[in-house]
């Protein structure tokens, strides 16, 4: 009676679950639908989208990169989204929508695929750094540098990207290699030499990640010096940040930098200032750090 009984309870869950699947599948085929449907609304197709990304079945993956070709902004990020959400099962579509005709479409795989974080999309990323359009360029270094910053090859790539011809690809570069920080040592070169560019956006992402980098860039310190006088408080708060990091007998200097940062007309470049300045709450003044915490106060 009692086996009689659990082989019930058995069945049981098993139909509740064919039951369950059944109605997701048909579900998630109404939501296909709803997202191919060019004459419904955009918000319809919107949350089409987002709902396929929840549901996360691998059958609806070439349905969604249809989409990111779609002609409203708001349905290729829903879709683009709901790839990043589903994970894995997308990297290969992904990876051929690089290949797009689309620039659209190219820029917002090599997103999608930052996000989802598969070192399979490495090779396909660096070849994408050749991209005619800049703004694939970007999202690939971009992408690049949150899949796998032990690889020297997303290392290499990334140095190559500090040459290229527009200045955003240049800073994501920048930016990335400073994420990855010790590992890319031989980006230092190429960093120093981005400090003297006409962009300042370019002069202050680089000082950043010369700091990020640490120790082993103490030989950018005479470059670093320079750009101490740079016009831009928000370059000279960066820089000021990275000598405190890469060499220690140039600390108070990178304290009084960033001290007279705290007085500049700049919001962004006091806010920086007053946040490095609370990290090194240890070796700053007191007085210094009474007014790095006035500031942050005013502007949090």
């Amino acid at each position: 009676m009692k086996c009689c009984r659990v082989s019930l309870i058995f069945w049981g869950l098993m139909s509740a679950i064919t039951i369950g699947l059944a109605a997701e599948r048909q579900e998630m085929g109404s939501f296909i639908e709803q997202l191919q449907d060019k004459e419904q609304i955009v918000e319809i197709r919107r949350k089409a989208a987002h709902a396929l990304g929840q549901i996360g079945d691998p059958a609806s993956v070439t349905v969604l990169v249809q989409a990111l070709k779609d002609n409203r902004g708001e349905v290729r990020a829903a879709a683009a989204s709901a790839l990043v959400q589903i994970g894995s099962p997308t990297v290969s579509e992904l990876i051929r929508s690089l290949k797009s005709k689309d620039s659209v479409v190219r820029s917002t795989a090599a997103h999608a695929l930052g996000r989802i974080g598969e070192s399979d999309a490495i090779p396909a990323l660096v070849q994408a750094l050749g991209d005619k359009q800049w703004e694939v360029r970007q999202n690939a270094a971009s992408a690049l540098g949150k899949i796998d910053q032990s690889s020297q090859t997303v290392v290499l790539a990334l140095i190559q990207a500090l040459s290229d011809e527009h200045t955003n690809v240049r800073v994501w570069a920048a930016s990335m290699l400073g994420q990855i920080g010790e590992p890319a040592e031989a980006a230092i070169p190429g960093l120093i030499q981005a400090l003297s560019h006409q962009q300042i956006s370019l002069r202050g992402i680089a000082a950043k990640a010369l700091g990020q980098i640490g120790v082993s860039a103490q030989g950018a310190t005479p470059a670093l010096i320079n750009a101490l006088s740079d016009e831009s408080p928000w370059v000279r708060a960066n820089t000021a940040y990275a000598l405190a990091q890469i060499n220690s007998s140039k600390q108070d200097i990178a304290i009084r930098v960033l001290t007279e940062v705290l007085s500049c007309k700049v919001a962004g470049a006091r806010l920086y200032a007053a946040r490095v300045l609370a990290a090194m709450e240890e070796i700053s003044q007191p007085v210094t750090i009474e007014l790095a915490k006035i500031e942050l106060a005013k502007q949090e």
